[in-house]
C-alpha cells in the first residue's frame, strides 16, 4: 500500500553466502540466551524464516521450551516446526497458544498465521480471537486469517464487522483480510452486509483501509459491489499512485462482472 532475477553465482559467492547464514546463525542461538524476552522472540523469529539453514540452532530453542516466557517457548516451536519440518510434536501446544492471555497479546495469532496453511485447525480459534478485547489480538487475528486465504472465508461476517473497529490498524488488517479470504458460500444477505461495510470503508480516513477495501471489492465482484464503481473511479484520482492503481484495478474487475 518486485522482484529481480537472481545473479548467476559463482562457487565463491555460494561458499560466502553459506559463510553469513552460519555467522547469522550463530548470532541468533546467541539472542536466544539474552535475559530480555522479546529479544528472544525476533530471535525465534528469525531463525523461523531460516528454516534448515538454522539446524544448528535445535538444541537451544529445545532449551527455551523449558523456560519460563510462554511467549518464548510458542515462537521456540514455531522455529523448531519450520527448521525440522515436523509439526506434530508442537501443534496441540501452538494450538493451545493462540488465544493463551498467559502469551503476549497478538503472538499467539501471529504465530498461527507464520505457520499458515500447515495449521489450518486454527482458524475458528482465530475467528473467536477477532473479538478479542484487545486491540492488538484483533488485528493479528485478521492478519493471520488473510495468510489463510479462502481456507478462512469463514471469517468474512466477523472481519466485515471490524471496518468500524474505533482502531484503525484493526479496520485495515481487516480489510486486507477480505481481500484474501473472500466470502466463501456467504447467503445473498450476508454477501450483501460485507459489500455495504467494504463501501463504506473505502472512504475511511486511513489510506490502507481505502486501498484493501477497493480491493477487496474487485476480488469480491458482482452486481452489489459494483454500485461502488463511482467511487472507486473517483479514488483513481488519489495522489496515492498505490491506491489510483488499485482503485484501477477493482474498477476494471467490476466492470468486467455487471
Amino acid at each position: 500500500m518486485g522482484s529481480s532475477e537472481r545473479e548467476p553465482q559463482t562457487l565463491d559467492a555460494d561458499n560466502s553466502n553459506t559463510a553469513v547464514n552460519e555467522k547469522r546463525v550463530a548470532a541468533l542461538i546467541r539472542s536466544l540466551q539474552d535475559s530480555q524476552v522479546s529479544v528472544v522472540w525476533n530471535a525465534a523469529r528469525d531463525l523461523a524464516r531460516l528454516q534448515q539453514k538454522a539446524t544448528a540452532a535445535v538444541p537451544v530453542l529445545s532449551a527455551v521450551l523449558t523456560g519460563h516466557d510462554p511467549t518464548s517457548r510458542l515462537w521456540a516451536r514455531v522455529a523448531l516446526v519450520c527448521i525440522t519440518g515436523e509439526i506434530e510434536p508442537y501443534r496441540n501446544d501452538i494450538l493451545n497458544a493462540v488465544n493463551n492471555s498467559n502469551v503476549f497479546a497478538g503472538m499467539g495469532a501471529a504465530a498461527a498465521g507464520f505457520l499458515g496453511d500447515r495449521l489450518p485447525e486454527s482458524i475458528p480459534i482465530l475467528i473467536q480471537e477477532l473479538s478479542a478485547p484487545s486491540a492488538d489480538r484483533r488485528w493479528c487475528a485478521a492478519g493471520a486469517l488473510a495468510v489463510m486465504g479462502s481456507a478462512a472465508s469463514d471469517a468474512a461476517q466477523q472481519l466485515a464487522a471490524l471496518l468500524a473497529d474505533p482502531d484503525e490498524k484493526v479496520r485495515w488488517y481487516a480489510a486486507w483480510a477480505l481481500s484474501e479470504v473472500g466470502i466463501g458460500n456467504a447467503d445473498r444477505a450476508a454477501e450483501q452486509a460485507i459489500v455495504q461495510a467494504l463501501g463504506t470503508a473505502i472512504n475511511d480516513f486511513d489510506e490502507d483501509v481505502r486501498g484493501y477495501a477497493a480491493r477487496a471489492l474487485g476480488r469480491i465482484g458482482g452486481v452489489t459491489a459494483a454500485r461502488f464503481v463511482p467511487h472507486l473511479t473517483t479514488m483513481m484520482q488519489d495522489p496515492n499512485p498505490v491506491l489510483c492503481s488499485t482503485a484501477a484495478e477493482a474498477v476494471n474487475s467490476l466492470n468486467g462482472s455487471c
